[in-house]
Order: structure tokens, then C-alpha cells, then sequence
């Protein structure tokens, strides 16, 4: 972008443009006829390069933790009947159904 730019200009004012869209329109705005269209034109395109790079960046990093997570996920649910064969039910234990004590069970009241 400093190709665009007018020799002579403050650093301050090259600073300005090279930071912000903002800053450059500003700077645009101040420059004499086609100078501030191209200064304009320059950083517009600059601004929407930087955008599409890092929204690529950002849908590769989706997609690769998308698959990290399909991947993951299916491994966790693998799960034999020889995994559950030492399991047992703890009958000493009311049972609950929703947060809610059975009526079942003498003595327990929800």
C-alpha cells in the first residue's frame, strides 16, 4: 500500500493508513483529487483481503475441529457388554425419577 501513497506525507498520516480502514478514508478524504481515490480504493482492498484470510482461517479451524470431534466422539462411544459385566445395580439406594424420590420407598416424601 505504500506504492499508493504520495511521497512526502507525515509518518503520522502513513501510520494512520496503514492501521485502519477508518484512518485511511480520513487520510482519503484529505489528499487532492485521484490520490485519495486510490489511497481509498487501496485500503478498501487491503481491509477485505485481511477479512477473507482470516475467515478462511477460521472455517479451517472449524472444519478440522469438526472432524477431530466426530472422531473422538465415535471412538467414546464404543463401548462392549465385557465393559459392563462387573456393573451391578445399587438396590440400597431409593430410586429417582426426575429429581423426584419414588412413592415407592417407605419413609421418603418429595
Amino acid at each position: 500500500m505504500t506504492g499508493v501513497l504520495p511521497a512526502g506525507l507525515p509518518s503520522d498520516t502513513v501510520d494512520a493508513v496503514r492501521q485502519t480502514l477508518g484512518g485511511a478514508t480520513v487520510v482519503a478524504g484529505r489528499l487532492p483529487g485521484r490520490t485519495g481515490g486510490a489511497v481509498l480504493h487501496a485500503a478498501r482492498e487491503a481491509f477485505t483481503n485481511g477479512l477473507n484470510t482470516a475467515a478462511l482461517g477460521a472455517a479451517c479451524t472449524m472444519a478440522v475441529a469438526g472432524v477431530l470431534a466426530a472422531v473422538l466422539l465415535r471412538r467414546a462411544g464404543e463401548v462392549s457388554p465385557s465393559d459392563w459385566s462387573g456393573v451391578t445395580r445399587d438396590t440400597s439406594q431409593p430410586e429417582f425419577a426426575g429429581g423426584v424420590p419414588a412413592e415407592s420407598e417407605p419413609g421418603v416424601r418429595g
